[in-house]
C-alpha cells in the first residue's frame, strides 16, 4: 500500500522477524516429536521440502501482476492457511532453550576454510535471493522468465547437493570445496557473458550454478565438523549459521552496489570475484594443514539457512538424554 523505501525497510525488518519466529516454532515442534532414531531422516525431508517449497513459490509470479497487491494477498493468505493446524493442534507446545554460542574467534581458530566457505556462501546466497530478480528485471526478463530463472537455479541446489555433498564424503573434503567454488565462479563468469552478449543458456547455466553454489554452505559446514570434536558439533554449527546469515546480509548490499556502477552484469562479475577469492583461500589452507582421514569425516548433510532450533535434528550432533527431554552436550 506503500511502495516507499522507509516504509518497505520496516515492514522487511518485521516481516523478518515473524519469518524466523515461525521457523523456529515448527523446527522445536519437529525436534520434540521426532524420535532419535529418526531425526537425520526428518531433517534431510524437512531440508528438501523446504527447498522444493522455494522454488515451487517463484511461480505465484504467474498468478497476478507483481505490481499489484493481489501476490501480497495471497502470501498472507498462504501463511494464514498454514498458522490454522498449529492454532488447532492439540499437541504440547515445544520448548525452545536458550542456545549456548561458540565465539566466532574461537570457531576461526577450529576452521578457517569453513568460517570463510560459510560467509562466502552467504554472500553468494545473499545475491541470489536478494537481487536475482532485480537483474532479471534489467533484462527486461518477463515474470514468467524471472519464475522459471529462479525455480530453475533452486531445483538445481535440490537435485545436485546430494551427488555432491557423496563425493566429499569419499576424498579430501577441502579440495571438492576449492571445486565447487571455482565451478560456481566459471558458471557465473559464463552467466556475464551470456548476458553481455545477449545469449541463449542463462537458465541451464542457472541450473548448474544452482547446484554448485547450494552446496557450498553445506560443505564448509561438513569441512568444520571434520575438525572439532562431536560434542562440539552442534554449538559449531550454529556459529557458523550466524557467519552465513552475516555474509547473507551483505550479499544484497555489496551486488546492488555493484549493479548501480556496472549494470546487470556487475552482480554475476561480484559472484565470480567472490567465489575465486574462497577457492584461492581454500587452496592456501590445503597447504597449510594435512586432511584429516576419509574415514574419520563427518557425513555431509544439504542445509538449507532457516534457525539454529533445526540444527538440533542435524545428524552429527551428539544426542543424550536429561530429565526426559533432548539435551545437548557443549563444550
Amino acid at each position: 500500500m506503500w511502495a516507499t523505501p522507509a516504509v518497505w525497510f520496516l515492514l522487511r525488518l518485521l516481516n523478518g522477524a515473524a519469518v524466523v519466529g515461525v521457523y523456529m516454532v515448527v523446527e522445536s515442534w519437529l525436534n520434540a516429536q521426532t524420535p532419535m532414531h529418526l531425526r537425520g531422516r526428518v531433517f534431510a525431508s524437512y531440508m528438501l521440502t523446504t527447498l522444493v517449497a522455494l522454488g515451487a513459490g517463484q511461480y505465484l509470479l504467474l498468478a497476478y501482476n507483481p505490481a499489484g497487491l493481489h501476490l501480497f494477498a495471497v502470501a498472507t493468505i498462504l501463511v494464514t492457511l498454514g498458522i490454522i493446524p498449529i492454532a488447532i493442534t492439540r499437541v504440547s507446545e515445544p520448548v525452545i532453550e536458550t542456545p549456548i554460542h561458540l565465539k566466532l574467534t574461537r570457531l576461526f581458530k577450529l576452521s578457517p576454510l569453513g568460517t570463510a566457505g560459510a560467509f562466502g556462501a552467504g554472500i553468494v546466497n545473499g545475491m541470489f535471493w536478494g537481487m536475482t530478480p532485480v537483474f532479471a528485471q534489467l533484462l527486461f526478463m518477463t515474470p514468467a522468465e524471472i519464475a522459471i530463472l529462479m525455480s530453475v537455479t533452486i531445483g538445481g541446489g535440490a537435485l545436485l547437493q546430494y551427488p555432491i555433498g557423496h563425493l566429499s564424503d569419499h576424498m579430501d573434503r577441502r579440495s571438492v570445496l576449492v571445486l565447487v567454488a571455482f565451478i560456481s565462479a566459471m558458471l557465473s563468469a559464463f552467466a556475464s557473458y551470456v548476458v553481455l552478449e545477449n545469449l541463449p543458456g542463462l537458465a541451464i547455466t542457472a541450473f548448474f550454478y544452482g547446484g554448485s553454489m547450494f552446496s557450498l554452505y553445506g560443505l564448509s559446514v561438513a569441512h568444520t565438523n571434520d575438525n572439532v570434536d562431536s560434542s562440539q558439533t552442534l554449538s559449531v554449527t550454529r556459529g557458523l549459521l550466524f557467519i552465513y546469515g552475516f555474509g547473507a546480509l551483505c550479499g544484497p548490499l555489496l551486488g546492488g552496489t555493484a549493479m548501480g556502477v556496472a549494470g546487470p552484469v556487475g552482480l554475476p562479475v561480484l559472484t565470480t570475484a567472490t567465489l575465486v577469492i574462497l577457492g584461492l583461500f581454500g587452496i592456501v589452507r590445503m597447504r597449510q594443514r594435512p586432511p584429516p582421514p576419509t574415514e574419520d569425516q563427518s557425513e555431509f548433510v544439504p542445509l538449507v539457512r532457516t534457525t539454529p532450533v533445526v540444527l538440533e535434528m542435524h545428524p552429527e550432533a551428539e544426542i543424550e538424554e536429561a530429565s526426559g527431554i533432548h539435551k545437548f552436550r557443549e563444550y
